[in-house]
């Protein structure tokens, strides 16, 4: 489950969430299971974010930080991943059907396993 303020700090956009970030650099920010479908997350620092079993689909992480981020068991469908950086992300279970902007380098650079939906 989620935490509800750092969930709430980033449904005020990338721009405050960011900058908290900065701010709780040691914080490792909780929004597992959470509806996050359809939103633009283009240069969020989402650096060991744990996003496992959360709902990202059609979401843009365009130039993203997604370094150590927990994508397991996610929804990433039709998300773009363009110049997002997903170096040892876990991918394990996620349904990247549709996802734009994966190279085979950056997936090569994740965690993935024999559950994970590649495009």
């Amino acid at each position: 489950m989620a935490v509800a303020k750092h969930l709430e700090i980033l449904n005020r956009g990338v721009k405050e969430w960011n900058a908290w970030r900065a701010q709780n650099v040691r914080i490792r920010p909780v929004l597992t299971g959470a509806r996050l479908d359809g939103q633009d997350y283009s240069a969020a620092n989402f650096l060991k974010t744990n996003l496992s079993g959360a709902n990202l689909s059609g979401s843009t992480f365009r130039g993203a930080d997604l370094r150590y981020t927990d994508f397991s068991g996610c929804d990433l469908r039709n998300a773009d991943f363009s110049g997002a950086n997903l170096m040892l992300a876990d991918l394990t279970g996620a349904d990247l059907s549709g996802a734009v902007g994966l190279s085979l380098a950056a997936i090569d650079d994740a965690r993935t396993d024999e559950s994970t939906v590649l495009p």
